[in-house]
């Protein structure tokens, strides 16, 4: 599920919220998501709220998820041009190898 802070609330959350942390959050209504440029999909999503509480977690387990994604095969690009329902990205990985 992703989450939205409404820009009334961003002043307030952006100093709270930093990237690659673990937060639990309380307060927050759940909203169906929005109909374009979603991340993955998703029925529903979090919206904060003006009394919605963040803090962070500590103790996270190592095998916590960092990162969700929902890849798509390069040759089915093409058939997302134009579409708006999700937002679509390229990551390109480069192995290499270094000579001693």
């Amino acid at each position: 599920m992703y989450a939205e802070i409404p820009g009334a609330q961003a002043e307030k959350f952006k100093e709270i919220i930093e990237e690659s942390k673990i937060y639990t959050f309380t307060k927050f209504v759940v909203v169906p998501s929005k109909p374009a440029y979603k991340p993955f999909p998703n029925k529903y999503m979090l919206r904060f709220t003006p009394w919605t509480q963040v803090s962070e977690e500590k103790d996270v387990p190592d095998d916590f998820l960092s990162y969700v994604y929902t890849l798509v095969p390069f040759l089915s690009l093409s058939s997302r041009v134009g579409l708006q329902e999700y937002f679509t990205g390229m990551v390109l990985i480069v192995l290499c190898s270094i000579p001693n």
